[in-house]
């Protein structure tokens, strides 16, 4: 099991999607699979996919690394590349921090929510208040009650700090 930095790239045009991955092979066949599939994450690289077919792409190790260091050696390779070369649709490895829509996305997003109608479970009781008989109940229930600090450990970004 070899963790590292891949590409999958397009051998008709040369653009290229950079990732990292714990696990090079089950992320290669994690990929195709739902490329082949029409069901792919990413749908820049789907779309190029369902134009050139299976045989325009090629999975390719670039570098195999420790599983810490996958992330900041994934951004160096997104920064080699100019953008426009890439099917990634963040210029951020391993986040989606500085992907933006675009107006046509945005708008899209908002008709597809306009009009919805959610039950209460879904809206996490936005814009409810509670009675004061039931405020009331909920502090009893609650009273001599301590809460637990979550654990929190080391991700893989703060590692790399």
């Amino acid at each position: 099991m070899a963790s590292g930095i891949y590409e999958i790239v397009n051998t008709t045009d040369g653009k290229r999607y950079v990732g990292s991955a714990v696990n090079l092979a089950k992320r290669e066949i994690v990929h195709f699979s739902t490329l082949r599939k029409n069901c792919h994450s990413n749908a820049h690289l789907q779309h190029a996919w369902n134009k050139y077919g299976e045989g325009a792409f090629e999975f390719r190790v670039v570098q195999e690394c420790a599983t810490a260091k996958c992330i900041a050696l994934e951004q160096k390779h997104i920064d080699y590349y100019d953008f426009d070369d890439l099917y990634n649709l963040s210029p951020t490895a391993g986040s989606l921090l500085g992907m933006k829509h675009t107006e046509a996305a945005k708008a899209k997003i908002s008709a597809a929510q306009m009009g919805k109608q959610y039950s209460l479970g879904k809206q996490n009781f936005l814009g409810y208040t509670h009675t004061n008989r039931a405020r009331a109940r909920l502090s009893s229930a609650r009273m001599g009650k301590k809460y637990k600090k979550p654990r929190i450990g080391l991700g893989l970004q703060a590692q790399l700090l």
